[in-house]
């Protein structure tokens, strides 16, 4: 059973890959994002999952609140990370980079 730092690690781990998620240079707005679809809304290709994202079989969904899409990741299984994850090109001469994103997390518990 993972421990309370275990745990600790495993979100700053998600943290870490939903960072990548919004990544942006500091000097360009939100509409020049370095990453596709980085909104999760473009499904082109009418496949159910969003464009340029892989797939994460049954621990993940693609969802719909308010308006807006998401990714909800389940993990399952205990001592097993779920993660999404994609190389992002940095331009030639990137100084700088902005980084934001959004998460919630529930029914994060700790081990014993």
């Amino acid at each position: 059973m993972p421990t309370t730092p275990d745990l600790l690690r495993r979100a700053l781990v998600l943290a870490a890959g939903l960072l990548s998620l919004a990544l942006t240079p500091a000097a360009h707005a939100a509409r020049d994002s370095l990453i596709e679809n980085g909104n999760f809304e473009a499904d082109n290709n009418r496949d159910a999952w969003p464009d340029e994202w892989p797939r994460l079989g049954e621990n993940a969904s693609w969802e719909s609140e308010n308006g807006n899409r998401f990714l909800r990741m389940k993990s399952t299984v205990p001592d097993k990370m779920v993660m999404l994850y994609r190389p992002i090109m940095l331009p030639a001469g990137t100084e700088a980079l902005e980084l934001k994103w959004r998460w919630r997390v529930t029914d994060l518990k700790p081990g014993s």
